[in-house]
């Protein structure tokens, strides 16, 4: 966690819009008959009357004609609508188009021209932002520095008093000093360049006034340059609002329900290499790809995370404090996990055909139990973070099926074989990851609890 900055607070919001969903794999599915595996019981993925894959949903089923097919795509087009990365920017573009419509109309052009009417509209763009706690870091630290810049505005120009030269060496030591701020304390980045750009235009524009012979005085350019921002910011506030927008908070949960359920996917995807070896080759290179490629998606999502995380310490608790530590945990377990799954794989692919073919055929009955009692404690990490759904009282963890896997036994003859050490490290991998599991799980176990049937006996 020490890897993410103050500075990435307010610098990297931009990394927000990438997305924790995998439907993205879906295009990665062979449109022939037999993509779609249903040996162990109906698949998460099922088939229109078109052949394309969808994600199975409980609440219909496949669209079978094309009125269903225009409906889902309907359907689809409103979930990508109310994302909330695309409805910042479709707000956005609605408050620009609102607020300058005063620059077309013929009894309002002339003030929004004197009054600097741009101001508001190049305030709301700065300021709309899909996360909660960003909105509510911009609010304080531009307004605070709008204002900042523009009391020191009126008093580098009462200094000067419109004197180019005074005006060049007065700048240059406040700037200076701004520049020493802006560049040793990341966080107050933002309200130093608010401060900075008021302060500029405050002075220019009354520079302007004397060269026009305007008798302005520089307060009331300070006044016009605060007002325009304060209601660019209760433009922003009010559009933030329509529709009511998710806490960063909510957001963070959901998308490391997401993170742990592709983890498991990826988790599951070395399983089957296991499972179902060939002596043709174990890893072919559309494996290779595609683990990789989920790979990378998950390390981009967990970086997203490590943002919205920071930005929940600028939400305030209002229904009560947030478990900050315990969510930065869970950033933390779901980050090895996905390095000990590189390393997991990488020992897999080095592993001798022989070597693998014996892990396999030996290990195949304990391995059933082992792996869906791992399996099961992903679903479990999941859908408690997605849904807050509370644990089963009685649950096998990952550790107990880790202490009753046993390693296959091996002739003493083969300790001195050099993929013996590939072995090694293959099941060291593999227990440093459960390990991480049974973390993650006892920590979203602390989050919504367990079921225990005595309380509820207990309840009137």
């Amino acid at each position: 966690m020490g890897d993410t900055t103050t500075e990435d607070v307010t610098a990297k919001d931009c990394q927000l819009g990438q997305r924790a969903d995998a439907d993205q794999f879906i295009t990665d599915v062979d449109k022939s008959p037999s993509s779609l595996d249903a040996s162990l019981g109906p698949s998460s993925l099922e088939r229109d009357y078109a052949g394309h894959v969808r994600w199975r949903d409980p609440d219909v089923l496949a669209p079978s004609s094309r009125c269903e097919v225009f409906f889902y795509k309907l359907y689809q087009f409103n979930l990508w609508l109310f994302h909330p990365e695309i409805l910042t920017v479709l707000k956005t573009s609605v408050g620009c188009v609102l607020l300058s419509l005063p620059a077309y109309f013929p009894n309002s052009a002339g003030w929004y021209h004197k009054w600097i009417g741009q101001w508001v509209v190049i305030t709301l763009v700065f300021w709309m932002f899909s996360s909660s706690g960003l909105q509510i870091l911009g609010f304080f630290l531009r307004l605070a520095g709008t204002v900042a810049g523009a009391v020191s505005g009126i008093v580098v120009w009462e200094i000067c008093q419109g004197v180019s030269y005074a005006l060049c060496v007065v700048m240059f030591i406040v700037n200076y000093a701004l520049y020493h701020v802006y560049f040793f304390r990341p966080f107050w980045r933002v309200a130093i360049l608010m401060t900075q750009i008021t302060m500029c235009l405050v002075v220019v524009y009354r520079y302007h006034y004397v060269l026009d012979n305007n008798s302005d005085p520089v307060w009331v350019v300070a006044g016009m340059r605060c007002l325009m921002v304060t209601i660019g910011v209760v433009a922003a506030s009010i559009m933030y609002c329509i529709p009511l927008p998710v806490s960063g908070r909510v957001a963070l949960r959901r998308r490391l329900s997401h993170t742990v359920r592709d983890i498991s996917t990826l988790y599951a995807s070395l399983v089957y290499v296991v499972e179902n070896w060939s002596p043709e080759g174990h890893f072919t290179k559309k494996h290779r790809k595609n683990f990789q490629k989920l790979a990378l998606n998950i390390q981009q999502q967990i970086a997203s995370e490590k943002i919205l995380l920071e930005h929940t310490k600028y939400e305030p608790p209002l229904r009560g404090k947030y478990p900050k530590d315990k969510y930065a945990k869970i950033l933390e377990y779901v980050e090895n996990m996905i390095h000990v799954l590189y390393a997991v794989e990488l020992s897999l692919e080095r592993l001798s055909p022989s070597w693998h073919a014996e892990l396999s055929m030996k290990t195949k009955e304990a391995r059933n139990n082992y792996v869906a009692t791992v399996l099961a404690g992903f679903k479990y990490a999941s859908a408690g973070l997605a849904a807050k759904i509370s644990f089963p009282p009685y649950l096998c963890y990952p550790k107990d099926a880790l202490a009753q896997s046993t390693l296959p036994s091996f002739q003493h003859t083969r300790l001195k074989d050099p993929d013996f050490i590939v072995f090694a490290s293959f099941f060291l991998y593999n227990t440093a990851f459960i390990m991480e599991l049974q973390k993650l799980v006892e920590i979203v176990q602390e989050l919504v609890g367990i079921d225990m049937p005595r309380d509820w006996t207990q309840m009137v």
